[in-house]
């Protein structure tokens, strides 16, 4: 059976920090186990393939990899000039090192500049080490078939599956029918009841339920009742096909019936979406020098629509990095999206189908600050930055009004949010600054 290593960087425990958003020093707030997850190798971060699709996702796009060994930050630090890293990465670059140790961040950033590392400038980013350990991770035997996905910093509920988890062993053979108790599926991973299993239809369907889970995460928030209604109906006929086993040529052409009318539904939905987003922006694009101030008026108003489910979703004006550059607009739900809904204010980047895109480079390349202003004084500006995926499809030249949204949505805890109100929200507005350079 396929157990779990320990990662070798890894002590029998770990101290984690909390921002003082008052005084803006970092506090000892408690100790609490490390993560029991795989470790493949000795760097000291953990691996990328253990997190889920989603998660990987996040780690993309919010500057979660150590600079030095390249893996998902184990007990992050940051440096003063913002560069992140595991802490025993760094301990064991001074530890190996005359003191001279250089921001290998930094002369990425600048090759012409560089950035001793000191000691006493080390700090524990205690809001990168949570928002990790929420991240979600895969089973250790998911490359046999378990399904199961927990969070980073559940060890025991991970250690007591790891023990008892039944999918083990060589992944060819537990494709066929050696395995005791029958075949498992190699697309859906679920046990085959019956002697027929039609595995292309399964594929097919495990498409559409990808599909309509991209469209319901990131497009259709307003919608989302009819979507959840196609999403369900896709999962009960997958469920059907691999516990009955059998379908005869009648149930074939049903299925693919009901697929076409539900890619019918899907693509008039996105197009309802095309036009929400239109309504919500306006027409004109503003100059700024890649950078755009959002105001955002009747604060407690769009809050209230939010929870209601009103207006879940509010648009900027769209901003350009130059009079004939980019157009882009920034994205902000208040009651939170995706893996933030109902716990965070989510806020997101958008490339909008501008007027030059034809003699544009693309993908887009340049680094995006996403900032909430503190209208206190004391500059406690909370912001996100994060360089573009080149890969990824919402960096590419739009083909549509908007391309899909990317930043966070866990950008600030709603609570923490109404707890320091007198910090980002005064005469109920709250300022949004989006920066690319």
């Amino acid at each position: 059976m396929a157990t779990n290593g320990l990662s070798e960087s890894m002590d029998a425990s770990e101290e984690l920090y909390e921002d003082d958003s008052e005084s803006g020093t970092m506090q000892d707030a408690r100790q609490e186990p490390t993560h029991n997850i795989p470790s493949r190798q000795t760097a000291s971060g953990y691996p990328i393939d253990i997190f889920t699709e989603e998660s990987q996702a996040i780690v993309g796009t919010r500057s979660l990899l150590c600079f030095h060994c390249g893996q998902v930050l184990n007990n992050g630090i940051q440096l003063s000039c913002g560069g992140r890293a595991c802490q025993q990465c760094i301990d064991n670059l001074i530890n190996r090192s005359d003191g001279n140790v250089t921001c290998s961040h930094c002369e990425a950033e600048n090759p012409e500049e560089t950035h001793v590392i000191n000691r006493d400038e080390i700090q524990p980013d205690s809001y990168v080490r949570n928002h990790i350990g929420k991240l979600w991770i895969k089973c250790v035997n998911y490359v046999y078939g378990c399904l199961l996905v927990l969070q980073l910093n559940n060890k025991t509920e991970y250690e007591e599956h790891s023990r008892v988890c039944t999918f083990h062993g060589d992944p060819e053979i537990f494709q066929n029918d050696s395995r005791p108790g029958g075949a498992v599926c190699g697309t859906c991973h679920q046990q085959l009841l019956g002697e027929v299993h039609i595995e292309s239809m399964c594929k097919r369907l495990k498409e559409f339920e990808e599909k309509v889970y991209t469209v319901l995460s990131n497009q259709i928030k307003a919608n989302s009742g009819l979507v959840n209604v196609l999403f369900n109906e896709v999962k009960t006929c997958a469920q059907q096909l691999v516990t009955t086993g059998q379908a005869n040529t009648q149930e074939f052409s049903d299925i693919r019936t009901r697929s076409q009318a539900m890619e019918t539904h899907i693509a008039r939905l996105q197009t309802s979406v095309s036009d929400l987003g239109r309504n919500n922006t306006t027409d004109n694009m503003t100059f700024t020098r890649g950078k755009l101030l959002w105001r955002i008026d009747d604060w407690d108003q769009k809050r209230q629509e939010a929870l209601d489910g009103t207006s879940t979703t509010l648009y900027s004006t769209p901003f350009s990095n130059e009079e004939a550059g980019y157009k882009m607009c920034a994205r902000l739900y208040l009651n939170g999206d995706g893996i933030g809904a109902g716990t965070h204010m989510s806020l997101f980047f958008v490339m909008m189908r501008g007027q030059y895109d034809a003699v544009l480079s693309w993908p887009f390349t340049m680094r995006v600050t996403l900032k909430l202003l503190d209208q206190s004084g004391r500059g406690n500006h909370l912001q996100e930055r994060f360089r573009p995926d080149v890969n990824s499809s919402s960096f590419q030249r739009p083909r549509s009004d908007l391309n899909v949204a990317t930043g966070c949505p866990r950008f600030i805890a709603l609570d923490d949010l109404i707890r320091r109100r007198d910090m980002y929200i005064k005469d109920n507005a709250m300022y949004i600054q989006v920066t690319v350079e």
